[in-house]
Parts: structure tokens; sequence; C-alpha cells
């Protein structure tokens, strides 16, 4: 620990929900993860990029796809992913009025358009039709607590979320992070990304 080096590593965790049918997807300190990713990089942004696109059934959201927002309005974790992400070209939605203000009204780059769109609670198959048409290819919910029942609108935003295998960003200080890391990587150019490197490349030694 007393070396200092030119690169670090950043270690993802994996968790099963897609096993605990019906399980609010909501970290708390009980959580143990059923896996992990490690992967280096020559900073943070890098390390935390790569170990995340290396998780289990991770699917990128691209430029000109949708992105649903929602959760906590009180803090303003919501507005730095938009200010992030909205230079991209993604489409932006909510599941009502107050995260659609928030997102408008409390971005620092401004000209930010969320769009409310239709979302059924109780009909599972009514909802994925709305994730369909609307092309949402990733989520971030930033809820303060747990949900209380199973019509609660964050819930359900979660839930589904993991049901149809779209990637859920739920934790606000590494959520932040990863649209930091699109913001810095994306548009993807074209051959393999420049991250993507051996073990061999940071630590020295034989290829593994």
């Amino acid at each position: 620990m007393q070396q200092k080096r030119d690169y670090l590593a950043v270690k993802v965790p994996q968790f099963s929900w897609t096993r605990l049918a019906g399980a609010d997807p909501y970290l708390g300190v009980e959580m143990a993860s059923t896996g992990e990713m490690a992967c280096f990089g020559k900073d943070l942004v890098e390390a935390y990029w790569t170990a995340m696109q290396s998780t289990m059934n991770f699917r990128l959201p691209e430029p000109g796809e949708g992105l649903l927002f929602g959760g906590d309005t009180s803090k303003n974790e919501l507005a730095q992913i938009v200010d992030y992400l909205n230079p991209l070209g993604y489409k932006l939605f909510a599941a009502n009025d107050d995260v659609k203000q928030h997102l408008e009204q409390s971005s620092k780059i401004g000209n930010v358009s969320v769009e409310v769109i239709e979302f059924p609670k109780t009909d599972k198959r009514k909802l994925r039709e709305v994730f369909e048409k609307y092309d949402i290819r990733g989520v971030f919910n930033l809820a303060r607590a747990r949900a209380s029942s199973l019509v609660d609108e964050d819930y359900v935003m979660r839930r589904n979320a993991v049901d149809f295998g779209v990637p859920l960003f739920m934790e606000p200080k590494t959520a932040v992070l990863f649209a930091q890391c699109m913001s810095e990587k994306l548009p993807r150019k074209e051959g393999i990304p420049s991250e993507v490197r051996r073990w061999s490349d940071f630590i020295g030694g034989k290829p593994l």
C-alpha cells in the first residue's frame, strides 16, 4: 500500500435480484453480493467503466435510447446524472411530474427535456409494453428508502427493470460515477476500446 502506482483497481458487486422474485431491489447494509468483478484502469473512470460492463448480463444503454428516472428529488444526484448524459442524445423519461420538473429545473447545463410517460403499476404486461414503446434501456432510481407497498412507483420501476433485463442504478454515488463514465467514454469508436488490456499491462509479469 505504500508503493505509488499509476493504475487502480475497482471491484463491482453483483446481486441475485432475478432469483428473488418480487423482492425490492433496494440495497441496504444487510445485503451481500453473490459475485464480484474486479478490473484495472488508469484511473477511477476507466476501472469502474470496465468493471461494470464485465458484470453478468450487463447491456450498456447506447446514445439515442431511452433512460427512465425516479426516486428522491430532495438531493441533486439525479440532476448531476442528467447533466452528464443529456449531451449524448439519450431520450429522458420520468414516471411523474415531480421528477420531470426537478430534472429540468435543477440541471446546470440547461436545455433538458424530460417526458412523463404512462406507468401502469399493477399490470406487468402493459408496463413491459411501455418499456418497449419508449425503448427504455437504463433506469436510474435513487429512492431514499425501501418501498412500503407493491404499488409504490419506485418499487415498480426498480423491480421491473430487473425483471426486464434493464440496467438499474440505485446507489447515488456510483450512479453519478457511471454517468460520468458514459459522458467520457461515449460514443464509442470502432475497434477494441483502449481500456481493454491484459492485467499484465498493469501489474507486470507474464500474460494470464
